[in-house]
């Protein structure tokens, strides 16, 4: 049960960015603990259409940076 208004009533997005690197076994002398896993990089930018005091997000290792009104998250 959410408590408030859901997400994307609250931002205006401005700007996605994903990017990923997989590791795939038979193309690359991987070794046994990298098969199978990847890393990457996910970016979204975004403005509030409300007044906001705060945002809580329930991701671990999130940084949430803010410049003149505008946010982004790094994962």
């Amino acid at each position: 049960m959410a408590i408030g208004p859901i997400l994307p009533y609250l931002i205006k997005p401005l700007y996605y960015y994903l990017a990923i690197q997989v590791y795939l076994e038979g193309y690359l002398n991987i070794p046994p603990e990298k098969l199978n896993t990847f890393k990457g990089t996910v970016r979204l930018l975004f403005q509030p259409e409300t007044d906001t005091h705060a945002f809580y997000l329930n991701y671990d290792m999130m940084e949430i940076q803010n410049s003149e009104g505008i946010y982004w998250i790094n994962l």
